[in-house]
Order: C-alpha cells, then structure tokens, then sequence
C-alpha cells in the first residue's frame, strides 16, 4: 500500500520486509529482528495480486523469504469471433517465490540479492524460469539521504508452453531524502526511482509521505512513461 501511494518509488526507502521484492539491500534497514509483510490488492476485471513477505535478522546479515500471485478473473474462452456466449471460462496466474540476503559490511552501506523461482499458467500453458536481483543501498546519515540501485529480472530466457520469452531486465536507480526537522509532529520523506527496462524508455517515480505522530501516515505519487511499463 505504501508503494502504491508513492507511485512505485521506493527502493531507496523501503524498511519492511517488502524490501525482498523491491530492494534486497533494504533489508538492513528494517529495524526489528523480524519483519512480516502481506497485503491483497484487488484491482479491475476480478484481477488482484496477494503477497506476503518475511525477513530475519542477526547481525550485520538479513534472511528474507517472499511469494507473490497476480491472479486474474474468470477469462471467456470463445471458439470464434464474434461469439454470443463463451463455450467456457479460464483464468490466468503469475506466480514467483524465492529467498533474499543482505549483508551490511559498515553502517553506511548495504548489499542484497534475491532469488526467485517464476510459473506462470495461461489457459492450457505452463511457464517456468528463474531470475536474479541484485541491490545495493547507500546511507548518509548526516544529510538524511539514502542511495540505491537495483537490477532487476537478470535470468535466462522464460519457458512458456514450447517457446522462450526473453526476461525484462531493468535497471533503476533511486533517491530517499527525510529530514531530521519534524513539522506538526511528524515526518517528511521525499522518494524519487528512474527505472529503466530493456527495450523500454525511461520512467520516472516521485513519492512524497507524510507521517504523523507514527501514526497516520499521508502519501502522494506522480509517474512518467507509465506506458511504458513492462
């Protein structure tokens, strides 16, 4: 839901244990020793995404586990077009699951990479592959701002049915600005991502998050090139 409201910007302020879908590196800066994360979104034409996510720490290390289904609604399977009434009904899922480390060799900077075994099923078609991401992120404490990169998708080609898809390998780069300076009680953070993916122009995420007392929190998000997206 934060993500959602900042405009998907975040990899440089994640700080749960969503951080193994957005950020792997992020997962040093959760500041419990256990973290669990899960949400339901459910968007248009019965379609919705489930998520649940994990992270442990003990030292300077992190453990993170995820899973996440986008799932659609009943999908009319028609033998011709036009059609009066659909001869059955299918639906169509994306599934990934994987584990995520982190290590933070000094305060100010942090290393993370994920894991993520992928299927997919389209009507009578199966899809399995795997992928990487790797994440870095970089602190400096006295200005209130954190750096980070991911690369995102970094695996073989994607088995669906009998053909090979390539992976949307994207890069992207992120900036997280919260000042010491409490206004009314709470907490400003500004987040900007620039996203780039292979054959794909750029895109860039702003977020803007207020957070009163800790309490209730106030989030706005503007994205360029949403079409982007892949």
């Amino acid at each position: 839901a934060r993500a959602a409201g900042m405009a998907e910007a975040g990899i440089a302020v994640v700080s749960d244990a969503s951080a193994c879908y957005w950020n792997p590196a992020r997962l040093t800066a959760i500041p419990t020793k256990h973290s669990l994360h899960f949400q339901h979104n459910q968007w248009i034409a019965q379609t919705s995404v489930d998520e649940i996510y994990y992270a442990y720490s003990f030292g300077r290390h992190r453990l993170g586990a995820a899973a996440r289904m986008l799932s659609t609604g009943d999908i009319p399977l028609r033998e011709d077009l036009p059609a009066e009434a659909p001869i059955a009904y299918y639906q169509a899922y994306d599934l990934f699951a994987g584990i995520s480390y982190a290590f933070s060799p000094i305060p100010e900077l942090a290393l993370g990479l994920s894991y993520r075994r992928l299927y997919e099923k389209i009507y009578l078609n199966t899809g399995y592959g795997y992928n990487l991401q790797a994440g870095i992120d970089i602190r400096i404490k006295k200005l209130g701002l954190d750096l980070a990169g991911t690369i995102d998708n970094l695996g073989p080609r994607f088995k669906l049915d009998k053909e090979l898809y390539k992976q949307p390998t994207t890069f992207k780069v992120g900036a997280g600005f919260s000042p010491d300076k409490r206004l009314f009680n709470g907490r400003g953070l500004l987040a900007l991502d620039a996203v780039k993916a292979i054959d794909a122009d750029w895109q860039i995420r702003t977020g803007l998050e207020y957070l009163w007392r800790d309490q209730a929190a106030l989030r706005l998000g503007y994205k360029t090139g949403h079409s982007s997206e892949s």
